[in-house]
């Protein structure tokens, strides 16, 4: 892969992670969310819808230009299949990142189900650590 390519999508996973670490920092209550201020006077929640229509906006966008640039990257990709399997996953993973907000370190490593089922702590590890065991089986499965 290209290094800019990837220095580009370091950039845009790292200013994700900063920007949810920001709004994680505001402390943000289901009372936040009808408040209304900032440049565009809007409520706290119009401007998450924002964020996301934001980035859908713009993913058209590069859909429009990569197809402009190459016609045929759509038929390379099966019609955008890998693209729309690496969007599912990723928003899955934001699931699961989002479901971590608001625990403290007791219920990080809790057991509120029994010893038999895993702490969110358990949890969060083991899929972060499977990620290179489905990739190699994915460069296994695709013959790489």
């Amino acid at each position: 892969m290209e290094p800019r390519v990837k220095d580009l999508m370091r950039q845009l996973f790292e200013s994700y992670l900063a920007s949810v670490e920001a709004i994680l920092d505001m402390g943000l209550t289901p009372e936040d969310m009808g408040k209304v201020g900032g440049d565009l006077q809007e409520p706290v929640k119009q401007y998450f819808a924002d964020l996301r229509w934001h980035d859908d906006n713009h993913l058209r966008q590069m859909l429009h230009t990569r197809q402009a640039l190459d016609p045929h990257c759509l038929d390379v990709m099966e019609a955008g299949q890998v693209n729309y399997a690496l969007n599912l996953w990723g928003e899955t993973r934001g699931r699961l990142i989002a479901e971590l907000v608001g625990v403290t370190a007791e219920q990080l490593d809790a057991h509120p189900l029994g010893e038999a089922e895993w702490s969110l702590a358990e949890i969060a590890r083991h899929v972060a650590e499977s990620d290179a065991w489905f990739v190699e089986n994915l460069r296994a499965a695709a013959g790489r």
